[in-house]
């Protein structure tokens, strides 16, 4: 178990890491690559997470409480240069899960395993779930700013 606790991890490839256990509360990471990552019992708790792709990771227990997760716009000289990039958790394994107090915006949920998360007081904005996952979340105690994106597979 590392303690990354506070550190500014942006733009870092951590890929395929072994990151069970490890503490990232407080961390930056703004575009940081986690795909395909072991991170049960991660404890990201209050991190900075905009743009970061978790997409493939194992973060089974993970604590995401208070996280910020919002899409980053990257600006060119012309309109057709402009590119937005997206929290991503598509594929990834978040069984029990806490995201408590989370603001997540513009995230992709697709194909995302939800299976006892908590979401009690999370706020999603734009976000894109399965077919009726936005639903069971809400009854979970999520909110949703609109728009909302439910996505079918």
């Amino acid at each position: 178990e590392m303690n990354l606790r506070g550190i500014n991890l942006s733009g870092m490839s951590l890929k395929s890491a072994k990151l069970v256990g490890t503490n990232m509360s407080n961390t930056i990471c703004l575009f940081t690559f986690f795909q395909g990552s072991q991170m049960t019992n991660a404890n990201f708790r209050n991190a900075e997470l905009d743009a970061a792709n978790f997409s493939n990771c194992v973060m089974h227990n993970a604590d995401l409480r208070g996280v910020k997760m919002r899409p980053v716009e990257i600006k060119g000289d012309a309109a057709s240069n402009h590119k937005q990039w997206r929290p991503n958790f598509s594929g990834a394994a978040l069984k029990d899960a806490d995201l408590s107090g989370a603001y997540i915006s513009g995230a992709d949920f697709r194909g995302a395993e939800l299976d006892g998360v908590i979401v009690d007081k999370a706020t999603f904005h734009g976000c894109a779930f399965d077919e009726g996952i936005d639903r069971l979340l809400l009854q979970k105690g999520a909110a949703f700013e609109e728009p909302r994106m439910a996505v079918a597979v």
